[in-house]
């Protein structure tokens, strides 16, 4: 705002105004010019000027213009203006240092509009809404964020902050560097599915301590105690970043303590193994008894001898001996866990006996092992049967007669003895024979 010249140095009508400014220094001069308001050789001016840069120190000066042209310059104003909001700073960057912190830097704003006080950093990650701000001086133009989660995406809002406040935003958004995961599986359970068998289900780790993409898990296992580890590895299954997993395990062996373990593994690696889960597996069949052998003792009698098998697959309650020939029934024996030998009587002489010996547990029997051991023979138990003699001549006879029953054979029947004498205190006489072939039962002469 301005008065008009004194009148006398109007020097003839008044038309308009002209306004030149500049910041202060050596700056290029700007100008507008406006009407003269009316209202007299005295009346009061003013317009308004835009577009001027805050905080900057501008110079002003009015000059008065009628018909004849341009007067002189006014003496000169110097004004400084008000702060205003800041600019976005310039050349903003970042990156990753490692899998939990990330570097920021940028350059002072172009246009401060102010006095720079210093710099407001924000930031959040996608999964969690809550945000963090530091506040730096303005000397400072570039800054470590430590203690951030890996393999996450952060955005980071940089602002100057003068004596208005935070000025205009500048956004980055920068991803920490993945690491092996921070945590197990969760919630880790093994449920037998046969005496060999399991399966294994579990969450996997918690979605801050994925640390990159879960790409497969690995199943640790082992019989409790110093026993060696066993591991499968299975690839990750589809389904979101909470998604139940589940394998099955097979082989295990039956009534065995076991020990599992589940881990995860993404990009950079295996991470930490779940909490222990111990199971004993179901009871099983049996395996095979060891060593077994046997040996007749007699003509009647069988010896017996066995070790415990290597796999009792659960709780041994004792052992199942089973025998039979050919020419007689099966005869079941049990004997108590502790039996390790045993002796079969009243056999049959000179016959082979099949032998299958069980250990019993829970289950029931187990794997069976067999032999075949055959009692000593003997003397035949029993004479010929169904002798007859029939004279052939006043000086011959015919004898014929049927082998003793094959179970007084005691052994095969080679010959035969005939004994023959005249009645009374008489010489006994005898000849032998060969047994005719044509089986166990066959009729004999000579």
């Amino acid at each position: 705002s301005w008065n008009p010249p004194q009148i006398q140095h109007h020097n003839g009508e008044i038309t308009s105004y002209k306004i030149r400014y500049h910041i202060d220094g050596n700056h290029p001069v700007k100008e507008t010019t406006v009407s003269a308001q009316p209202g007299g050789s005295n009346a009061g001016q003013s317009t308004n000027i835009t577009g001027l840069d805050p905080y900057q120190l501008y110079v002003f000066e009015v000059l008065a213009i009628n018909n004849f042209g341009e007067g002189p310059s006014s003496e000169p104003v110097v004004i400084r203006m008000p702060e205003g909001v800041a600019g976005q700073v310039d050349f903003l960057s970042g990156s990753a240092q490692n899998s939990t912190s990330i570097r920021l830097q940028w350059n002072h704003p172009y246009q401060v509009n102010g006095m720079l006080i210093g710099y407001s950093i924000r930031y959040n990650s996608e999964n969690n809404n809550i945000t963090s701000e530091k506040i730096v001086d303005s000397n400072i133009l570039n800054l470590i964020i430590y203690n951030l989660e890996e393999f996450e995406v952060y955005t980071f809002v940089i602002a100057a902050i003068n004596g208005v406040g935070r000025g205009q935003e500048s956004e980055i958004i920068i991803m920490t560097h993945g690491a092996i995961p921070a945590e197990g599986a969760r919630n880790v359970e093994v449920v037998p599915i046969s005496p060999s068998s399991v399966t294994v289900s579990w969450n996997p780790p918690q979605i801050q301590h994925h640390n990159g993409e879960i790409t497969s898990y690995k199943i640790r296992y082992h019989i409790d105690g110093n026993h060696p580890v066993k591991e499968t590895t299975v690839s990750a299954q589809s389904g979101g970043s909470n998604a139940g997993q589940s394998t099955n395990i097979t082989g295990l062996d039956p009534y065995q303590l076991y020990v599992f373990e589940v881990l995860a593994i993404n990009n950079f690696g295996e991470g930490p193994s779940s909490e222990p889960v111990i199971i004993r597996m179901p009871e099983g069949v049996a395996g095979q008894v060891d060593f077994l052998s046997g040996s007749a003792l007699s003509s009647t009698s069988i010896h017996l001898q066995w070790s415990h098998p290597q796999q009792t697959n659960g709780i041994l309650v004792g052992y199942s001996i089973r025998y039979y020939s050919s020419s007689s029934a099966t005869v079941d024996i049990s004997v108590g866990p502790n039996t390790l030998t045993y002796t079969i009587a009243n056999l049959e002489e000179f016959v082979e006996y099949t032998i299958i010996v069980a250990a019993v547990n829970g289950v029931g029997r187990g794997e069976e092992s067999e032999i075949i051991v055959q009692t000593t023979g003997d003397i035949p138990a029993e004479g010929a049967r169904n002798v007859e003699v029939v004279p052939i001549s006043p000086s011959s006879v015919t004898v014929s007669w049927n082998p003793p029953q094959i179970q007084h054979h005691n052994g095969e029947i080679t010959s035969y003895k005939i004994r023959y004498h005249i009645d009374g205190n008489h010489p006994v006489k005898e000849t032998t024979v060969s047994a005719q072939p044509g089986g166990s039962n066959a009729g004999q002469s000579t």
